[in-house]
């Protein structure tokens, strides 16, 4: 009985590590080279731009938004590698949900990060630029440090429903995908789920495509085209 036992944990543990193990095709192998080349390049440089902005230059407006902006930078580039390691075993994911939750919400929240970021940094050249007097008076470290704790209280809140909405999934053929699960829900089949998943995801992309695009591009293309046509008369 304990022979038997013993040779049928044998062929399970045998089984899950032969199951884990998932040969990538090349384009997957090229994308994942391609990540690691730019996590070295981008922890190098990201890296070496943060410490001058910290140790070698004074604290001012400028320094701080560059330098929360190049460090919403290198919070993506520190993901990368478990997305890398993720297309070399063929889009499987082996670190678990939690870490498939944390990592996609760290990671949208150094996106919107760099996204407001810029436009802050936009609209501080306008400022600067057009209204010399009330940058003077107001334009101060504390009033930037304001700016960027209510930049990165947004950018977080806007990544926190990966938090919910990203899940595990197990394919039926040994392969774990990290992706979306919007009905928050363990039916994945069901056809109700179906659709209200459908409908979630059009919010989300919605809400992310207005905030994370449309009105990025809306602030710098503004404020950018006001302080040009100031520049010219």
């Amino acid at each position: 009985m304990d022979l038997i036992n013993f040779t049928n944990s044998l062929n399970v543990s045998t089984l899950v590590r032969n199951s884990t193990h998932f040969p990538a095709p090349a384009s997957n192998v090229i994308i994942a080279l391609l990540l690691y080349l730019s996590v070295i390049i981008g922890t190098i440089t990201n890296g070496l731009y943060l410490w001058v902005l910290f140790f070698k230059m004074k604290k001012t407006v400028n320094t701080l938004l560059f330098f929360h902006l190049i460090f919403s930078y290198f919070i993506s580039i520190l993901i990368l590698p478990f997305i890398a390691a993720s297309y070399l075993q063929d889009n499987h994911w082996s670190f678990g949900t939690a870490m498939c939750k944390v990592f996609n919400a760290t990671l949208s929240t150094g996106m919107f990060a760099s996204i407001f970021f810029l436009s802050a940094i936009s609209v501080d050249r306008y400022l600067l630029t057009l209204h010399p007097v009330w940058s003077q008076l107001h334009r101060t470290p504390r009033w930037a440090s304001r700016i960027i704790l209510g930049i990165w209280i947004s950018a977080t809140a806007l990544g926190m429903p990966y938090l919910v909405f990203r899940e595990t999934q197990d394919d039926h053929k040994g392969r774990v995908t990290c992706q979306n699960n919007y009905a928050v829900s363990t039916n994945w089949e069901s056809k109700k789920m179906q659709t209200f998943r459908k409908w979630i995801h059009v919010a989300c992309f919605i809400g992310r495509f207005l905030l994370g695009f449309l009105l990025d591009i809306w602030i710098v293309s503004t404020f950018g085209y006001c302080e040009q046509c100031y520049h010219e008369h």
